[in-house]
């Protein structure tokens, strides 16, 4: 699967056209919805089934570049003049960074990269514990640590670490790519997190998960450092990294897989739009079903056996060989991310997962509504989508209340 991101929503057809920036002001009106505010969410449904059925084209997925070798990281620790404490000694910081560290990612990348660098610091900055300004935060930290004379600008990879500030929504956050790229840990520094945020320094997005309820867990994997856990990163992530190969599936058959802490292979598996990834790990029985996301793989299934009559796909497993039946498509499953999208003074959030299927001539599609919020306002809810010929209509429920038939066309 691949989640699209739309860039094209604005059609003179369907939104009015609108500029600015993002933003997230407090102006913006709470409370239900409005006819425009569940009409707009009708056209985004819509605009992701003409995708799907061909009528619109499709983005396609962000790559990353393969990680080898030596990867020099410089931790830079700071403080602030309101607190001034110091949780962490540098002996401490070091063996987080360059031992526990080092070690997770050898083992990860089968010894094909490491960490190497030093521990700078502590230096105290002349700004308040209470900043939400993380920038900040780490370009004072390098002009600090310019000044004594550490070398910053020759390291690739910058860990900004500090005491707990409460006023940043985050106890760690980092870059995705960038250079340098930086990391920074709020209040905690331990291997989870610095690895945990490398892992978006190397391009690396969460590793997340589908609920039953087609609600998107943006941290929902228990096994990955990138998702809830504190195991390895997800089969597909170390395939784009250059660390494990996978085998490209496209007839039934069975086929021989291997934990991926001992380097595999997985397999991964296209069908149609969706792509699935398919893993096994130590300690878990059976294996991982993931889809294919650019802006985060999902974990739609752990066990011995997996079915979906849309895809057509079916997987069932003893040890490390996998039997995979392929049958003819029906359809697919997008998840399609709404975050960013504004339109006059409604700014969008999460996610919306479209469900879509032919039958005969008709396409038949739902559209679950997953933490999504039009503005400040919450939208919970599934449009349902029936297209033949040149059109259809979109009806449903949004936050308890039934939305007017929408009718569209094809272009």
């Amino acid at each position: 699967m691949l989640r699209r991101t739309i860039l094209a929503l604005a059609l003179a057809a369907l939104v009015p056209a609108c500029g600015g920036s993002s933003s997230t002001s407090n102006s913006v009106p709470t409370g239900p919805l409005s006819s425009s505010d569940t009409d707009l969410l009708a056209q985004l449904a819509v605009k992701a089934l003409l995708t799907e059925t061909g009528n619109t084209p499709s983005s396609t997925a962000p790559t990353i570049e393969p990680v080898a070798g030596e990867q020099r990281v410089l931790v830079i620790l700071v403080n602030f003049k309101d607190s001034p404490n110091q949780p962490w000694t540098v002996e401490q910081a070091r063996q987080v960074v360059f031992e526990e560290t080092d070690a997770f990612l050898r083992a990860s990348s089968n010894e094909r990269t490491w960490l190497t660098g030093d521990v700078a610091g502590w230096f105290t900055l002349p700004m308040s514990s209470m900043t939400k300004d993380a920038r900040s935060i780490s370009d004072t930290a390098r002009n600090a640590a310019r000044a004594a004379n550490v070398p910053v600008d020759t390291y690739p990879h910058l860990v900004i670490a500090f005491p707990h500030a409460p006023a940043l929504p985050f106890q760690g956050e980092g870059t995705i790519g960038g250079s340098p790229t930086i990391a920074w840990a709020n209040g905690v520094l331990d291997r989870r997190t610095v690895a945990h945020e490398l892992g978006h320094n190397l391009g690396l997005r969460h590793a997340r998960a589908l609920t039953p309820g087609s609600l998107v867990a943006e941290y929902g994997c228990p096994s990955s450092v990138m998702g809830s856990g504190d195991g390895d990163f997800t089969a597909p992530d170390k395939v784009r990294l250059g660390w494990m190969r996978a085998e490209e599936i496209s007839n039934s058959g069975t086929y021989q897989t291997r934990p991926i802490e001992e380097g595999g292979p997985a397999l991964r598996i296209p069908r149609g739009s969706t792509v699935y990834w398919v893993e096994a790990r130590r300690g878990v029985p059976g294996v991982l079903v993931r889809i294919e996301d650019p802006e985060g793989d999902l974990l739609v299934a752990t066990g011995t056996s997996f079915r979906d009559e849309i895809t057509g796909l079916a997987l069932t497993c003893e040890g490390t060989n996998v039997s995979v039946l392929l049958d003819e498509p029906t359809g697919g499953r997008e998840v399609v991310d709404l975050a960013g999208q504004q339109f006059g003074s409604r700014e969008l959030e999460g996610a919306m997962v479209l469900d879509y299927r032919r039958d005969g001539p008709r396409w038949i599609a739902r559209a679950t509504l997953s933490d999504v919020r039009v503005g400040a306002k919450p939208a919970m809810g599934a449009l349902d989508l029936d297209a033949i010929g040149g059109g259809g209509t979109v009806t449903g429920s949004v936050n308890g209340s039934l939305v007017a038939s929408f009718p569209f066309s094809f272009p």
